[in-house]
């Protein structure tokens, strides 16, 4: 399993299962969209944000109407799920034979409303944002989505491996169970008589590609052994890249400061706060090889699974042990740069190390943790990692997610950098919001996936509770030079800073244009409705559609 790198780093719905949404905002007063996300992907039919008609839309007779109450700024609406259905926000001044001010009353100064639109576990699709004047004003102007720019991966093939990984992983299990090896698998030999300086031949992952299964011997220098862990250096150039000789070799405090924070750091918060290693070669340390070829053939880092396997036919590149690889600098990481993104591979791998093991050899089961939740509970680790050493929780995939939030699926797991940012903010929400115990509950469950989720956060409404919350504390935290987010109750807002800002990433077009993108399963959109100075009138109706019956839920909160 392979890590996304902070400065660069078996989907379980098909993408024909799609619905179509609208959103129409009909107004009586001025008003201005923005939102954050790219279009395009996520199985929708847009590739783009692409303006369209401004058609004005007819409402369904079998619409549901909710008459939101009055909001003090920092204030938000309950989260109104609904399904099969129409849904009609009203808000205003004159709405159901009342008087209230949310819209009308100070017509001195701007305001702004934020509205937090999540898709259930199964349904996306085309996502069409549409204004018209709807009274007495026509919109003036829309601002809608910027589609963001992804960025590529530093290391390409590490999202193939992790797929591959979970899907031998899984044939693994099956194959122990089937044969009964389990918790009494050892090493044939003890590695505990190593010594500072000896030369061992290691079997390491060599295929580029998704459906490779090509291993190359290397051989690991033995550089230091701490607590916990076991520091190799591979003293061997591959392709022109060498980590001993030249521009990018491995310093001795380089490994000084590696071995000590994993020992410091990394290994108990892998261990007490996910789950227990697996001591297969029963010398009491991770061994942790750092090689050029890693680097060289497009990977971060690596757990790779066949290491906790006896070597037998079945299984002739075992290394018998518990272990990690981990890339070495080159001209991109190298440095302090290096060692802090090495060592946050290493919690990354070792997350994914103790996973498994939790499933093969503590639990007994036979299937593997789905990969998004696999990768999401990995990035989340780092985050906690760089909090534990006081570096910024943020990171530059959480970037990459909220520009193209639309098209992500958190549970369809894909290949790009926003789908490890969108499983790292899930999980370090779900940490903030239900504890450590959740997160270690998630570990060593007995479900997967969506249950698993399902199953640990049952007293915060469950997968589906979890997901709603998380987008609007998602909102809040790109938000937060707009209002003052620290009104909103704990449960939607993250506890740390993120470093994300969505207010400015907007594009600007012309009158009545209209825009329209796709939206992934378990994917979310914002909007920022704006009110301007002298606005006054008849109420507002946020109108949201699912002409094909799908779910979605939606929140409103007052921003100023």
């Amino acid at each position: 399993m392979i890590s996304q790198l902070r400065p660069a780093s078996a989907g379980i719905f098909s993408l024909l299962n799609v619905r179509r949404f609208v959103l129409v905002l009909s107004l009586a007063t001025a008003i201005g969209l923005l939102g954050c996300g790219g279009g395009g992907g996520g199985g929708g039919s847009g590739t783009g944000t692409s303006p369209v008609g401004p058609t004005i839309f007819s409402p369904r007779t079998d619409s549901l109407k909710v008459d939101i109450p009055a909001l003090s700024p920092g204030q938000m609406s309950s989260e109104i799920s609904f399904a099969r259905q129409q849904l009609v926000m009203n808000l205003g001044s004159a709405v159901a034979g009342s008087v209230r001010g949310d819209l009308a009353a100070d017509t001195a100064t701007v305001r702004h409303f934020g509205l937090v639109v999540t898709t259930g576990s199964t349904t996306g699709g085309s996502f069409r944002l549409q204004g018209n004047g709807g009274g007495g004003v026509v919109l003036s102007s829309i601002r809608g989505d910027m589609s963001g720019s992804m960025r590529a991966l530093a290391f390409p093939n590490q999202a193939l491996f992790d797929k591959m990984r979970n899907d031998r992983a899984h044939a693994n299990i099956l194959a122990a169970k089937a044969t009964g090896s389990r918790k009494s698998l050892r090493g044939a030999v003890s590695t505990a008589g190593e010594k500072i300086g000896d030369s061992v031949s290691f079997m390491l992952y060599s295929s580029s590609g998704l459906n490779g299964g090509n291993y190359t011997s290397r051989t690991g220098v033995l550089r230091r052994i701490g607590k916990t862990c076991k520091l190799f250096v591979d003293p061997d150039a591959y392709n022109g890249l060498s980590a001993t000789v030249g521009t990018w070799t491995i310093t001795e405090e380089d490994l000084d400061i590696m071995m000590n924070r994993f020992d410091d750091f990394v290994y108990p918060l892998i261990t007490q706060n996910y789950g227990p290693t697996y001591d297969m070669d029963t010398d009491g340390h991770i061994t942790i090889v750092l090689s050029p070829l890693v680097t060289q053939l497009g990977f971060a880092g690596l757990f790779d699974t066949e290491h906790l396997e006896t070597r037998s036919a079945q299984h002739p590149n075992s290394n018998e042990r518990d272990m990690i690889s981990v890339f070495t600098p080159n001209g991109s990481f190298n440095g302090t740069n290096w060692r802090n993104v090495a060592l946050e591979t290493t919690t990354h791998e070792f997350q994914h190390l103790a996973n498994f093991v939790a499933h093969r050899f503590t639990n007994n089961l036979s299937f593997e943790e789905d990969v998004w939740l696999d990768e999401s509970l990995a990035v989340g680790a780092e985050a906690r990692y760089r909090i534990l050493v006081g570096d910024t929780a943020g990171e530059d995939r959480f970037r990459d997610y909220t520009r193209s939030m639309r098209n992500t699926s958190l549970v369809n797991f894909g290949s790009t950098l926003a789908n490890y940012g969108a499983g790292g903010l899930f999980s370090h929400y779900m940490y903030e919001r239900a504890g450590s115990d959740s997160i270690k509950a998630i570990v060593n469950s007995d479900y997967k996936g969506i249950d698993n989720v399902d199953h640990v956060a049952a007293p915060f409404g469950g997968f589906q509770g979890i997901l709603r919350d998380w987008s609007v504390a998602l909102f809040a935290e790109c938000h937060k030079t707009l209002f003052d987010y620290t009104k909103l109750d704990a449960a939607h807002r993250y506890k740390v800073d993120l470093g994300l800002n969505l207010s400015q990433t907007t594009t600007h077009v012309s009158n009545l244009a209209a825009f329209e993108t796709s939206i992934s399963p378990t994917s979310m959109s914002f909007a920022i409705i704006e009110v301007p100075v002298g606005a006054s009138g008849n109420a507002a109706q946020l109108v949201l559609d699912d002409p094909d019956n799908g779910s979605m839920s939606a929140t409103l909160i007052r921003l100023d």
